[in-house]
């Protein structure tokens, strides 16, 4: 039975950059500086991209609520 080269070959404990994918340090979350500041980027806009249309959705309930009890 052949065996494959690769069974014998440790990996050292490691993470990957939750940016662009490279392996890192468990204990850090990026690789760099730019993908720290990429993450953040996509962290803000991931919360504006969500908080836009709720406040929409809010404002649209808020209005037809008035309107049927004014009955505008």
């Amino acid at each position: 039975m052949h065996k494959d080269k690769d069974e014998n070959v440790k990996i050292p404990p490691h993470s990957h950059c939750i940016v662009c994918g490279k392996p890192i340090a468990p204990t850090k979350v990026t690789c760099s500086r730019e993908c720290e500041e990429k993450l953040m980027k996509m962290e803000r806009d991931r919360r504006y991209n969500t908080l836009v249309p709720l406040i929409i959705l809010f404002g649209a309930v808020a209005i037809l609520i008035i309107r049927s009890l004014f009955g505008l």
